[in-house]
């Protein structure tokens, strides 16, 4: 049922924010670890096509697809890495990746750099969490909007969600304000997302 002042939109991303978080509690540590293996080899391939220079990557959390792989895979070969900073509760910035032992846990349980100073290298390519997505290209985030408001300031960046397969939907209630996918990777599958000038769900 919705709140009083709750929009249909809204009421339909916290419905698929339940759901998802439902099917993510009952998945066993043995099928996430091997969820991770194998979108680690998607990924790497298509990483492998795309060449980037430099990738935006987020720092996973414990329920999140992992992504200490691919930023070794990264710094082995000589890309810089930028990782998100909080500056304040709207603002994210790239920040340069110090190294695992320079992190420190930060705000909402996320490991984060101790600078806070945006990298001045142009992003190419960001790995963009999220909790549930369509094949076309929506995304449906935690609820603070960062990876939005980010996303729409540097819409050159080339934009590739990483989820497994359980948090594809077939429809994610988009806002206008939400910002949408180039390439989705997940345990199962690459998918190329349908153009950004498009309306997909």
């Amino acid at each position: 049922m919705n709140t009083p002042s709750e929009s249909p939109i809204a009421a339909a991303k916290r419905k698929l924010r339940e759901s998802i978080k439902l099917a993510k509690s009952a998945r066993t540590p043995a099928e996430s670890a091997r969820s991770q293996r194998w979108l680690d080899e998607i990924l790497a391939q298509l990483l492998g096509q795309l060449k980037p220079r430099v990738v935006f990557a987020y720092l996973s959390k414990a329920d999140e697809v992992g992504t200490r792989t691919v930023i070794d895979q990264l710094l082995e070969r000589q890309v810089t890495v930028v990782v998100p900073s909080l500056v304040d509760r709207t603002l994210m910035v790239a920040t340069r990746f110090p190294g695992w032992d320079a992190l420190r846990p930060g705000a909402l349980g996320i490991l984060t750099p101790p600078s806070k100073e945006a990298c001045a290298a142009v992003v190419d390519l960001v790995l963009v969490p999220g909790l549930a997505f369509s094949a076309r290209g929506a995304r449906l985030g935690y609820g603070a909007g960062y990876y939005d408001r980010w996303l729409a300031a540097h819409p050159a960046a080339t934009r590739i969600g990483l989820g497994f397969e359980y948090q594809i939907s077939e429809q994610v209630p988009l806002a206008a304000h939400d910002e949408r996918l180039d390439y989705l990777v997940t345990d199962r599958r690459l998918i190329a997302c349908a153009s950004r000038s498009s309306s997909p769900t």
